[in-house]
């Protein structure tokens, strides 16, 4: 299978009709990039482009919305083949009202694997889980495959529901990576 085979499993066909991507509503930072490799090769939906960091981890992207969303899932597109020692292995999410005002969502160990990792995100709400409710978003990319330096990071796209029925991404060939339990794929 391609790159944009892999790359198309998810976007835009797959998602679902309660599942919105929310990428396109923030205002996204990044703590580094080299240049013609910056935060446009995140959201171009282009699997051959990426973002590259240039500098000493952890490797940072926040987003930062106008209003209350309910982020349920972060989705990031990896090249791990190609990109080896480049490509992340654990990522710590952060989300909160505002920069000085987050709190640990948790961290995931990224599988060395091609395609889309799913991170699921949410919070206990008495017995039920919920997406996590934010305005402001942190993946910090903590280390590399192999202890690289940099990264690459081919998509991130930040999916919500836009109702009660919360679904994760039905993709074939993707990684669900849900914190409480492990990796699933799907």
């Amino acid at each position: 299978m391609s790159l944009k085979e892999k790359f198309d499993l998810i976007y835009p066909s797959s998602i679902k009709h309660n599942q919105v991507d929310v990428s396109h509503l923030g205002k996204w930072y990044l703590s580094s990039s080299q240049s013609k490799n910056d935060v446009k090769n995140l959201l171009d939906n282009c699997p051959d482009t990426y973002w590259q960091t240039d500098g000493d981890l952890p490797h940072v992207v926040e987003i930062q919305f106008s209003k209350l969303v309910a982020v349920k899932c972060v989705a990031l597109f990896k090249f791990a083949t190609v990109d080896e020692s480049y490509t992340p292995s654990l990522i710590k999410v952060e989300a909160g009202f505002g920069k000085n005002r987050l709190h640990r969502v948790n961290s995931f160990q990224i599988p060395y694997t091609d395609g889309w990792v799913y991170m699921r995100l949410y919070e206990s709400v008495g017995v039920k889980f919920s997406p996590v409710k934010c305005m402001f978003l942190r993946l910090s990319i903590i280390s590399n495959n192999q202890n690289g330096k940099d990264s690459h990071v081919r998509a991130l796209k930040i999916l919500t529901a836009d109702d009660k029925n919360i679904s994760i991404p039905d993709a074939v060939g993707g990684m669900l990576i849900n914190p409480s339990s492990g990796i699933m794929r799907l």
